[in-house]
This record gives structure tokens, sequence and C-alpha cells, in this order.
């Protein structure tokens, strides 16, 4: 084979981050749009306007989501096991919320109704709102710790509850997702839509990079200061297939930010995140909505890598048993199962972005009233 086992299951880790960073990009876009819908839309012609902007788009971007999802089963089955279950209702909330978009969208113009439009256009901010809170609240909890650990027949237990979930920390992440994604769909509708919306779309845009910057900053400073991290202290052979509880793993304070501290040039990812943001602001002060698109887009992949650099190598690090704690060592598929799924991913995952690329390139352009919503397809 063309890579040894140890390197495909590194390679796996890159291609799964990699699918939920172009979902978070493409398709936190949707989600800040849609959290924009009631602030921005004062009309019903603005409101309708701003749903058309994400339109023709918007079922393309979800796609990513159920690509990383599916990656997630078939590259490390352990892992899509243990949090699909575990996390069942924090999951099926995101669901539900997704499940909001298509009929908010579809149904919205089907009746002149105020009540009824009323009724999809808040259902549409659910839609963005809350799988942006619930992913980040999420991600908080990773760096606490879940709390799971396997039975003798390697079945996961999840003793811990959804409200445990909402822990002040992973709420801090939480609001910090929103304010980044908030920033993603805003620079998107500064760009896509007429100078009507301008001012107040800078304002907001303003208000959700600056809000980002701090609260990163105080997540940065509360994973220093009170957040034990983990770390590996023995492990197998990591060219074999290995059983997650067999490895010995430590808790200790600023275990998160080992790597770090062992490579100080890693600290550009997370000063990048900062500085990308502010760059966001100014471009969206500016109403260079093109920079400001690329900025807010490096803002959530940088923020990302700073996530995974610290969890490097955990994916779900256990509470209640650190040696229970899952990682890209021994959460992977068998050898050959990664080895052939490399090359459809090789062959294929171009294509994909070249067609999202084509699709985003046709659909460019500003819309307002004249050029939209006096089309019959018009939402």
């Amino acid at each position: 084979m063309l890579f040894d086992y140890a390197t495909l299951k590194v390679i796996w880790w890159i291609f799964i981050a990699a699918l939920f960073v172009i979902f978070f990009i493409l398709g936190g876009r949707d989600f800040g749009v849609s959290i924009l819908l009631p602030i921005l839309g004062r009309t019903d012609e603005d409101r309708r306007l701003i749903i058309n902007s994400i339109g023709p788009t918007w079922e393309g971007n979800q796609v990513w989501f159920v690509t990383a999802g599916g990656a997630t089963f078939a590259a490390w089955p352990i892992v899509y096991a243990t949090a699909f279950s575990g996390m069942y209702f924090a999951l099926l909330l995101v669901l539900l919320a997704l499940i909001l978009r298509p009929p908010g969208i579809d149904f919205r113009s089907k009746l002149p109704s105020k009540a009824w439009r009323s009724v999809w256009d808040w259902s549409l901010f659910i839609s963005g709102f809350v799988p942006a809170l619930v992913f980040g609240v999420g991600l908080g909890n990773l760096l606490l710790g879940v709390p799971f650990q396997f039975n003798d027949i390697l079945q996961s237990e999840y003793t811990g509850s959804f409200f445990a979930l909402l822990n002040p920390f992973a709420i801090l992440f939480g609001l910090c997702t929103v304010a980044i994604l908030t920033l993603q769909g805003g620079l998107y509708l500064q760009k896509k839509l007429a100078v009507d919306f301008t001012d107040r779309i800078i304002r907001v845009n303003i208000i959700c990079a600056l809000g980002f910057v701090t609260l990163f900053v105080l997540i940065g400073f509360w994973l220093m200061w009170g957040v034990n991290g983990y770390q590996i202290d023995t492990i197998g052979n990591l060219q074999g297939s290995l059983n997650p509880p067999n490895k010995i793993v430590s808790v200790a304070p600023q275990a998160w930010l080992k790597h770090y501290h062992a490579i100080p040039w890693l600290w550009v990812f997370p000063a990048l995140s900062i500085v990308y943001a502010l760059i966001a602001a100014m471009s969206a002060a500016k109403n260079w909505a093109n920079l400001g698109m690329v900025m807010s887009s490096l803002t959530i992949t940088c923020a990302l890598i700073t996530a995974n650099i610290a969890l490097f190598p955990f994916i779900l690090p256990s509470s209640i048993n650190p040696n229970h704690s899952i990682t890209l060592w021994d959460a992977v598929s068998s050898h050959r199962t990664l080895q052939y799924m490399f090359w459809v991913t090789i062959v294929f995952l171009p294509i994909v972005l070249a067609y999202t690329y084509w699709v985003f390139r046709v659909m460019s352009g500003k819309l307002n009233v004249s050029n939209t919503l006096n089309k019959p397809e018009a939402y």
C-alpha cells in the first residue's frame, strides 16, 4: 500500500477536519444569514431578498455536513457510534432545527398573511442560531471531556445528560461560534445585497467581529488557567489496530497547550484568528465585502485549526475514564478501508469543489427588488 497505517490515520484526521472546515465556511454562511433575517429584514421585501440570497445554494452547502458525517462513520466508526448515541438529544436538536429550513424557504411566500410569514421567518432564525450554538457547545465540551466509557465488550456507556452540556465554558464557546458564523453570513449579505442594506449590515458585522475576538480571547485564557487537558502517557503500536481502552492517559493543567509549547510557531493560528477577524471588521467598515468574506473564512479556518491542534490526537476525550478516550490512533477503520477511501477522496473531492466554485460563480452578483422579487421562482 502507498501509505502505512499510522500515516493514513493522520491523513484521515486532516480530511475530516477539512470537511468540517468547508461546512462551517459554506454552511456557516447560511446559518449566519438565517440568524440575521429578523435583525436586518425590516420589511417583507427585505426579508425575501435575504432569503433569496441563499435560496439557490443552501442545499449544496448543507451536503458538506452530511459528507463530514459520512466520512466520520466510515473512517472513525467508534467515534460515530459513541458521539451519536451519547449526544443523541443534542444532535437531534440540530437535526430538528435544520429540518425547519426547507419549509421555511419554500412555504414562506405561499400565503400573503403576515403571521404566516413571520412564523417561517423565525423558523429560519432557529434553523441558523440553534445549530451554530450547539456545534460550538459541543466543541467546548470536547475540551472539557465527555462523560463516557467502554464496557467489557467495547460498547460505549454515556452517563451525561443534555443539560450537563450547557455549562458556562461550553456556552461561551457556543456564543463565539454564533458570532463568527453570523459575521460570515453578514459579510455575504453585504456583498450580495444592494446599498440600501449597507449601513445596517456594517454595524452588525463590526459587532460580530469584535464579539468573536473578545470571546475567543476569553476562551483562550479560560483554557489556559481553568481547564485541564489530556495527554497520552503510553499507547500501543500506532501501526496496529488499537482498542481505545488499551492506553494510559493523564489529565493535567495546560495539557491542551502542550503542542503550542513544544512547537511555538503553532501560536500563529490563534493569532491569525484574531488578526483576520479584525481585518474582516475593517473590511466591513470600508464596505470591502469580498475581502471581508475571505477574512471571515480564514478566521473560521484558523479557529478550527487552533482547536484541532489543542485536541490532537484526541477526538473524544473521556471525563470519567481518561484511559477510554478516543484518539485518531485507535478510532479508525482498517488499513485497507482507509486506503480505498483515500483514493476515492482524492478523485472526487476536487470535482465537488470545482462544481461548488462554478455554482457560486454562476450565482454571483447583486440582488435587488427589480431583478429578484418579480420572478416567479422568488421565495
